[in-house]
């Protein structure tokens, strides 16, 4: 899936009323921007004993809870500071930071729409709230969100980032339009602009270059990817992609190999991989590779048994061939009619034409509308 491969990386960038003064609170306040959290909750904690109803310290110290991932206390002050305080829209974009932490998706939009309310101009929140919306797979809504991040800060590089994922993913990026993807690898290429080391950017763009046939410059992208960010699975897998359509087998072999090491559960790579080992004639591995689909994929699994049959075709095992065509129609591959167009001028098949039990069992697929 695609969307797998966009994941939005969003800089929660928050406000607080920040003020100078000589006083314990002041001092705590330094204390937590300066990410001293463990001084600073001592610090809130002891003025919080004699003004436990200030709304200020308690924001404070929801920030410095929600630092060090302690999100059922940032929760329970934010909270407090939004009691004593309804329009402290800072507060109320910290807790919907929060709710996005621990997936509580619902609750954080409601945050986010609150401080929204109150404060219209922080491009902050709209983007925030655009994150939430995208993890809901609501992209439209995304992309507005990311788009009023964007008209209210021109120079937010991150928002536009994330409003060229929101626009390809909500067109499917493999049938979007070429305008649809072109504003897309806009949108990253002012994200690396404004943010030239912001590698999330460069893997997104190098998979829309895909898309839009620019394959070197999509090699270029997903090179530059991998190497500012060489843990990055997806970046690796990737670039592999695109080694194929280059027809740089090896290489396109050493990066999904490089993906999977990484991330074993990033179970695509496996379909991709497969495709070099059949091209290698390599059919051992190539089935191994399909199989994990069938195991793993129940949407692919139809494709999965489909290509498995082609290898068993080609190494002239009518038997195991004849089981997997079986199991492709039993999911309904061939209940797509292009698949069954692809079936009868498969070469692959070409030894079976005349074979008794391959047309009987063909005449049974062609039946099916």
């Amino acid at each position: 899936m695609n969307r797998l491969l966009t994941i939005l990386s969003v800089v929660v960038l928050l406000q607080g009323n920040l003020f100078a003064q000589d006083n314990p609170l002041s001092e705590a306040i330094r204390l937590v921007q300066s990410a001293e959290y463990f001084n600073a909750l001592q610090t809130l904690g002891n003025y919080l004993k004699d003004h436990p109803k200030d709304p200020e310290a308690l924001y404070w110290r929801g920030y410095a809870y929600s630092q060090l991932e302690k999100y059922d206390l940032a929760e329970g002050n934010l909270l407090g500071a939004i009691k004593f305080n309804p329009k402290y829209h800072e507060a109320l974009a910290l807790l919907g930071y929060v709710y996005a932490q621990t997936k509580q998706y619902p609750e954080a939009l409601k945050a986010y729409d609150s401080a929204i309310d109150l404060c219209v101009t922080n491009p902050e929140y709209f983007n925030n709230r655009g994150k939430v919306k995208y993890l809901l797979q609501k992209f439209q809504a995304a992309f507005y969100d990311f788009d009023s991040a964007v008209r209210l800060d021109s120079n937010f590089a991150i928002a536009y980032n994330n409003r060229g994922s929101a626009r390809y993913n909500n067109n499917n990026i493999e049938k979007a339009s070429f305008e649809d993807l072109s504003k897309a690898e806009s949108d990253f290429s002012k994200c690396i602009a404004l943010m030239p080391n912001f590698q999330i950017a460069y893997r997104n763009r190098g998979v829309v270059r895909h898309y839009l046939g620019n394959l070197n410059d999509a090699y270029k992208d997903l090179k530059q990817s991998t190497q500012m960010a060489p843990a990055d699975a997806i970046a690796h897998y990737q670039l592999g992609k695109v080694l194929y359509k280059l027809n740089q087998l090896t290489l396109a072999m050493e990066s999904y190999n490089k993906a999977l090491s990484l991330n074993p559960g990033l179970t695509d790579v496996y379909y991709d991989r497969a495709l070099v080992f059949q091209d290698l004639k390599d059919y051992g591995n190539a089935r191994m590779d399909f199989e994990v689909i069938t195991l793993q994929q129940p949407a692919n699994k139809g494709k999965a048994h489909y290509h498995i049959a082609q290898i068993y075709a080609i190494e002239q095992k009518k038997t195991q061939m004849m089981a997997q065509l079986k199991q492709a129609q039993k999911s309904k591959y061939f209940d797509i009619q292009g698949n069954k167009v692809l079936l009868k001028t498969d070469p692959s098949f070409d030894a079976f034409k005349n074979d008794a039990d391959f047309r009987k069992w063909m005449a049974t697929v062609m039946r099916v509308k």
